[in-house]
């Protein structure tokens, strides 16, 4: 039977889901808001990238975290072929 892979970085952002949501809409808010002001100033646009922004936040190292979703896949790639 293959072995469960450690997800911690998957985990954390579980564990941050409401507060994940929040963050990308205040985001989304902060830029559409940018943009209105940047078209009346004509001042510098805002360039946000939302998952990323958050995740930094949140203190989720993005690589790690795509390398525990590739893990998971083939952890249950394995489990698919056993059963």
């Amino acid at each position: 039977m293959p072995t469960t892979p450690r997800t911690p970085e998957c985990d954390k952002l579980a564990a941050a889901g409401h507060q994940r949501t929040q963050l990308i809409e205040f985001i989304e808010w902060l830029q559409n808001n940018w943009r209105l002001r940047q078209e009346e100033d004509r001042t510098d646009v805002l360039d946000l990238h939302d998952e990323i922004t958050v995740l930094d936040f949140l203190g989720i190292d993005r690589d790690k975290l795509e390398e525990e979703r590739t893990a998971l896949l083939e952890y249950q790639r394995e489990l698919n072929e056993v059963t």
